[in-house]
């Protein structure tokens, strides 16, 4: 995790956490803040889903009187994710709002903690900075893994920190046109479920069920669309950032409705010189 500019933009990542509280992890920087932390864990069963394990995280809120929670007890909640890659244990924080006891519905029980594997949702939105193929075997297909760059504002320091994460797609699309999408530089969003965590990039691992590209990673953002002189008089629609033609549009309006504005005008001073003739010519017909 690393600190960067305020003025990027933000690429959250939200978890929807179930798993079971621990102990308080006690921090004297974390009071001072006013934050309190617990223990917990995710547990996956990585790309395969043949081998679980248990990767630690925090689970941290701010204002601790309003967001207590008890030790032992399974919660499912909304959390952001601030992760740190590397060995320190990464941050999810929650509210009570958007937390929920599942003790207070169900017993705690093995067949609960069994269950909560692989269960842990995902939606990030990121820019991608690397990509690798992965082969596929007998059982699974072949597929490609993408490392993805998220940014957002850590509550505990108020500063914005970047970090990576995998994110595994399989099978490959069918269409060429949807892997050239999936490029570096890409902006992503992403909804899946955390299988993993690489422990030598300190990196967690989803598998994607949805990846959309919502827009270049280059600082112009979406590209540019021209459009014809012709097609703009027909009534084209204008893209948001085609300035010079919306600019053109005005103009061409402007001056067309000064010019039917000129016409009109003269219309009707002609008409009222018309009548005041006929007036004139009707008293003097009488007289």
């Amino acid at each position: 995790m690393s600190i960067v500019n305020s003025s990027i933009l933000q690429h959250p990542i939200q978890l929807q956490f179930i798993g079971r509280a621990g102990r308080e992890f006690v921090q004297t920087s974390l009071r001072n803040r006013g934050f309190v932390s617990h223990t917990a864990s995710i547990n996956t069963s990585g790309l395969k889903g043949n081998h679980i394990t248990s990767t630690d995280v925090n689970l941290t809120a701010f204002n601790w009187s309003q967001n207590e929670i008890n030790v032992g007890d399974m919660y499912s909640m909304s959390c952001k994710l601030i992760a740190s890659n590397d060995a320190n244990a990464d941050h999810l924080h929650f509210d009570s709002a958007t937390s929920l006891d599942v003790t207070s519905v169900y017993p705690v029980g093995e067949n609960l903690i069994r269950g909560a594997v692989d269960r842990v949702s995902l939606t990030a939105l990121g820019t991608i900075v690397g990509k690798e193929i992965v082969p596929g075997d007998a059982d699974h297909p072949s597929g490609c893994t993408i490392t993805l760059k998220s940014v957002d504002i850590d509550p505990i320091t108020k500063s914005p920190v970047v970090w990576f994460t995998k994110h595994h797609i399989c099978p490959m699309p069918s269409l060429e046109s949807a892997a050239r999408m999936w490029q570096e530089g890409a902006i992503v969003h992403i909804s899946g479920v955390v299988v993993g965590y690489d422990s030598v990039s300190f990196m967690w691992i989803s598998s994607v069920n949805c990846i959309s590209v919502v827009g270049p990673g280059d600082a112009n953002g979406v590209q540019r669309v021209r459009r014809s002189r012709r097609q703009i008089r027909q009534g084209a629609v204008i893209a948001a950032n085609d300035g010079i033609w919306q600019q053109m549009i005005r103009a061409y309006a402007s001056r067309n409705m000064a010019r039917i504005g000129m016409r009109n005008g003269a219309r009707h001073m002609g008409s009222g010189r018309d009548a005041a003739r006929k007036r004139l010519y009707r008293r003097n017909s009488i007289m």
